[in-house]
């Protein structure tokens, strides 16, 4: 495009940075952002969610934590949807400690999560301390009640936790 004198703008090479994360291309992906940067441009919390996810989707989720560290340093913000992508892919990984340190860091930001995507690695037990907070604080857990949840409940045979948090997002969804 450049070579044929064809303007881009921000929108357009967050497309392509989408485009190559889901190609694991991810150093083409960091190439594109270094150009949104070198045109001046200011990359969106889109852009930098989609590089998270392209590190976790390429198996480099201890990559997208630091990504994600040196994002927040250099003051960008990011939304429920950038932590929410960040501790799926950690859980998915198996690195439960980090993401609930990661929903814990949400919550001093001021950060509303509604979704949280648990892992299968059956660490139940410190996901109920997470989610008694999140019920404490009246957040809306329709959302929470992901595949992953429930299979982290079923994979350690707590059936009854699985149920009363059904049980519990239902009433919600009476209101």
């Amino acid at each position: 495009m450049e070579l044929q004198g064809i303007q881009t703008d921000v929108v357009n090479l967050s497309i392509l940075i989408n485009c190559f994360c889901h190609l694991h291309q991810l150093n083409y992906a960091f190439s594109v952002l270094a150009k949104i940067f070198k045109f001046g441009y200011q990359p969106d919390t889109i852009t930098m969610t989609t590089l998270m996810k392209g590190l976790c989707l390429s198996g480099q989720v201890r990559k997208a934590l630091h990504f994600h560290d040196d994002v927040i340093e250099k003051g960008f913000k990011l939304d429920h949807v950038s932590y929410g992508t960040l501790i799926n892919g950690l859980c998915k990984s198996g690195e439960t400690r980090a993401a609930l340190q990661v929903l814990e860091k949400i919550e001093r930001l001021n950060v509303k999560p509604d979704v949280l995507i648990l892992c299968k690695k059956g660490e139940m037990k410190k996901v109920s301390n997470a989610l008694a907070v999140m019920i404490k604080q009246e957040l809306n857990l329709m959302l929470l009640l992901n595949s992953s949840l429930m299979d982290g409940y079923f994979l350690v045979k707590e059936v009854n936790m699985a149920t009363y948090i059904q049980n519990y997002a239902s009433k919600g969804n009476d209101s």
